[in-house]
């Protein structure tokens, strides 16, 4: 029997911008999906995306993004949105713990949007993983970058801010 949740934990490299997924087996059954990443501003989470594909019947899907903040939020761009994707046809909620509106966590969270055509719910929480002792240097800018999420919803998708 499969299990219905799936935790990962993945520290990153220091010189990779893309994150190489771990080889898993068999994820066919899984309900729910909890990624917790410790990365740098610079890099990529779409490497991760294959491994969320690979999920069927995947229902909810939680990262806990610990990022150094170290550098401004200003120099950070919008995330550009990616295609060749497969749709995500049974996720309803997006969790997205730590959200801090860099890059890193934009374009992810931009992909999982455009892609999960049942999607009910995206939840967005600003306060930092408890492992983490970074704080985020522009928390209006975060809010906004957060409520910007919430205008390409799909209809009936509601955004949830918790601060």
């Amino acid at each position: 029997m499969c299990e219905r949740t799936c935790y990962f934990w993945c520290r990153s490299a220091y010189e990779s911008t893309n994150m190489v997924i771990p080889p898993v087996s068999n994820l066919m059954n899984l309900e729910h999906l909890k990624l917790t990443i410790f990365a740098r501003p610079y890099q990529t989470l779409v490497g991760w995306i294959t491994l969320i594909e690979a999920c069927p019947v995947l229902q909810k899907l939680t990262l806990e993004l610990i990022c150094h903040n170290m550098y401004s939020l200003e120099l950070d761009g919008m995330a550009e949105e990616r295609s060749n994707a497969r749709p995500l046809g049974c996720l309803k909620t997006l969790e997205l713990c730590g959200f801090v509106g860099r890059r890193i966590d934009l374009e992810f969270a931009t992909h999982v949007i455009a892609n999960a055509v049942a999607l009910e719910q995206v939840v967005v929480d600003f306060r930092m993983i408890p492992c983490s002792r970074i704080v985020n240097p522009g928390l209006d800018l975060s809010k906004a970058r957060a409520m910007a999420l919430g205008e390409i919803l799909p209809p009936g998708a509601k955004l949830v801010v918790n601060e």
